[in-house]
């Protein structure tokens, strides 16, 4: 299934197949004298990229994620911003409903 992480390399290949099959087509179109077809190429790409996506979710663990970083340094890193985030808003807005510095006419 391609909703489904087990057969995710599988569909990543199947990708990459499908990809190399445009840029077959286009080049073997050039080769025989004919003019470059750029919808072949863009779809070859296209085509790639969910492969390219395929491979990364499929090489994601329980315990390391999609970008590669244990997920527990992650999330421990996106809440310490998200709380950033929120102090310096709060902070910016904490004076009389104006951000410091900026004088209200």
């Amino acid at each position: 299934s391609p909703v489904d992480i087990g057969g995710s390399l599988f569909w990543g290949s199947f990708a990459f197949l499908l990809g190399s099959v445009a840029f077959t087509a286009d080049s073997t179109r050039v080769l025989i004298g004919k003019d470059a077809t750029p919808w072949l190429g863009q779809a070859g790409n296209a085509i790639f990229t969910v492969g390219r996506i395929y491979f990364i979710w499929g090489s994601s663990t329980g315990e390391v994620g999609i970008i590669f970083v244990p997920k527990h340094v992650f999330w421990s890193k996106y809440q310490e911003i998200n709380e950033y985030r929120r102090r310096s808003t709060l902070a910016l807005f904490s004076t009389k409903g104006s951000p410091r510095g900026v004088q209200m006419s």
